[in-house]
């Protein structure tokens, strides 16, 4: 700003609104990525989520002057402006101010989903009236929006999930089953059973999740027969089944995708959803091939609680030149690696060789504690974002009266749900 320009004679500077609504943006983007990282925990995530809210507290300040700065953002606007946008548009109560935003949102998945996810952050009181009229419309996408809002704040969505469960739009009729297992409605249990034979892969997989969820093996040829074909829910169909499964039946299952290269990444899923030590000795073989090293040391951490980021037990990527980071040149980057360490195969050999004595063969661990409802919640309390989702998981499936845990929700609700847990 010209130091010798008069400063505006009421409201706030509009650099300042427009770093909030910036700062704002931003944050909430690292934060949906940070939800399904490997390396942030429940207090990351809290701190990230007071930050978003400290910007937004800005915008609501600035009051007529953030509403200015949004209208001329929007023409560029990415999934965390969109987001930033709705929150605002939502506070203000004004079907005007969100109307465009929800336009712009629909143009992507990522811009839907981050029009959803301001839904999900306000407080229920503030959402609670906009999401009941969503629920009224025939819109398939304002349906979903409804759907998902009144689970993540575990409130009943009515009859629209009855009415998106017998939708004819497939995306969704899986969204409408997703809710079925994660607010634990077991009266809408043969709805589900009835889509396991669905044409579309979505709504199989979401009723089978549901079935399990719910206590169903009957679900578990659907997860197997999604798993083997390798799709796009493969590695969820897996780490779901083998919780279900009995001890002897996972292991040879599991078995199975570590015989076959193409199957190796199923293979490792499993066996950290499994918690079984019996897949160790294979773990640590895995830990010496490049493109699948990472992964197998966070299998191996799921079970035992190893840290691989001490610095005893980290290793270092492959060295230019050598044969090792040749062959993982020839492998593209898998995303869900990216934040992981690489283990240091010999150390944590030697690791395991004087811990080993201390786990049982025939108990299922997490970060190598027994899977007890005790350690299920520390876990919750203290693990990183995906050994959570495993913990919530493994409650949910010992408490099928209990809505699955939101490892995703604002801070503050998952603090409040974690006061309530059984």
């Amino acid at each position: 700003m010209n130091p010798s320009s008069p400063l505006p004679p009421n409201g706030p500077l509009p650099e300042f609104v427009s770093r909030h609504f910036e700062d704002a943006s931003f944050l909430w983007a690292l934060r949906n990525r940070a939800v399904d990282s490997s390396h942030y925990t429940f207090a990351d995530l809290e701190l990230l989520d007071e930050r978003v809210e400290s910007h937004l507290d800005g915008l609501r300040i600035a009051g007529t002057a953030a509403a200015s700065v949004i209208d001329e953002a929007l023409s560029a606007a990415g999934p965390g402006e969109i987001f930033t946008a709705t929150a605002l548009a939502l506070e203000s109560g004004s079907a005007a101010r969100l109307s465009p935003v929800l336009e712009l949102a629909r143009d992507s998945e990522a811009g839907l989903d981050a029009f959803i996810s301001a839904h999900c952050w306000l407080p229920w009181p503030r959402v609670a009236g906009a999401l009941g009229q969503l629920a009224r419309e025939d819109d398939a996408v304002l349906c979903r929006v409804s759907l998902v809002g009144h689970a993540a704040h575990g409130q009943e969505p009515g009859a629209v999930l009855s009415r998106a469960l017998a939708s004819t739009d497939t995306g969704l009729r899986a969204r409408a089953l997703q809710g079925v297992g994660e607010l634990r409605r077991r009266e809408l249990l043969p709805v589900a059973r009835q889509a396991l034979t669905s044409e579309d892969e979505a709504c199989r997989f979401f009723a089978a999740r549901a079935c399990v969820l719910l206590g169903e093996r009957a679900a578990l040829p659907v997860l197997r027969s999604l798993a083997e074909k390798a799709g796009p829910h493969a590695a969820e169909a897996v780490s779901l089944a083998v919780r279900r499964m009995e001890r002897r039946e996972a292991r040879e299952w599991l078995m199975g995708f570590t015989e076959r290269p193409q199957h190796h990444r199923l293979a490792l899923a499993g066996s950290a959803a499994l918690g079984d030590t019996f897949f160790i000795p294979w773990l640590l073989r895995m830990m010496r091939v490049p493109e699948l090293a990472r992964a197998a040391g966070e299998a191996f951490r799921f079970i035992t609680g190893a840290d691989l980021s001490e610095r005893l037990l980290e290793g270092s990527a492959p060295e230019a030149g050598s044969d090792a980071a040749a062959q993982e040149d020839e492998v593209p980057e898998v995303e869900a690696d990216a934040d992981l360490p690489w283990p240091a195969p010999d150390a944590v050999e030697a690791w395991w060789a004087e811990w080993k004595r201390n786990f049982h063969p025939e108990t299922r661990y997490l970060l190598g504690r027994p899977m007890m409802p005790e350690a299920l919640r520390d876990v919750l309390e203290l693990g990183r974002q995906r050994e959570r989702r495993a913990a919530a998981l493994e409650l949910a499936m010992r408490h099928p009266g209990q809505p699955l845990f939101d490892v995703g929700a604002p801070g503050f609700r998952q603090r409040q749900r974690l006061a309530t847990l059984p």
